[in-house]
């Protein structure tokens, strides 16, 4: 396969594509409100790409620019303290790591969540065959995110490194026309110390 489908003057295998960035984003008061209403009426959480787009904002500009209630910033720690409190309760999750190449999705429960030479680890290869090793001294900023849908409010934590880009994003486990896991909330309360109420959002 190597030999037929091999180029003489291009890698088989390219590498990942570099991040692009928008430049820093003014928006007027009116823009403001206007993406804030969109967050608000989102209905599926696959629009919000889209909202970025319309708006030209990058995604720290956007958690930044959050309606009240829908953003919060927390401290790092948060990230570890979820897998910790996921892995006890049982709680299935989705986690996606990637970069502009490929992204990488993992869905169920972690067990082995542990600390090692700095670095945050996930040991579940006899368990689910998912290893994640997370240097967490690298994440500038973690987001707790409450998001709108059809299905009520999609919360989860979202990881940014020092140039905006996401790290890692997890949620707790569901599919389209089901509501959050109540199991779920109750792990990101915990880890976060805020109050996920959706009738305050609605």
């Amino acid at each position: 396969i190597v030999d037929d489908f091999q180029q003489d003057t291009t890698p088989l295998f390219l590498p990942a594509l570099q991040p692009t960035h928008h430049d820093a984003a003014v928006l007027s008061a009116d823009e403001q409100q206007a993406f804030q209403q969109g967050w608000r009426e989102l209905g599926n959480i696959h629009h919000f790409f889209g909202l970025l787009e319309t708006f030209q904002l990058t995604r720290q500009q956007a958690f930044e620019l959050a309606p009240e209630g829908h953003a919060f910033l927390v401290d790092n720690h948060v990230l570890e303290a979820a897998y910790q409190g996921a892995a006890t309760q049982e709680v299935p999750l989705i986690t996606f790591v990637g970069n502009r190449g490929i992204i990488q999705i993992q869905t169920g429960t972690v067990k082995n969540v542990s600390r090692q030479r700095g670095w945050l680890n996930v040991f579940d290869q006899k368990h689910n065959g998912f290893t994640m090793h997370v240097d967490d001294s690298k994440i500038a900023a973690t987001w707790l995110l409450l998001r709108p849908t059809k299905d009520g409010i999609i919360s989860c934590l979202e990881a940014l490194d020092h140039d905006g880009n996401t790290v890692l994003t997890v949620f707790g486990q569901r599919t389209e026309g089901q509501r959050e896991l109540a199991a779920w909330r109750e792990v990101l309360q915990a880890a976060t110390g805020q109050s996920i109420n959706e009738e305050a959002l609605a």
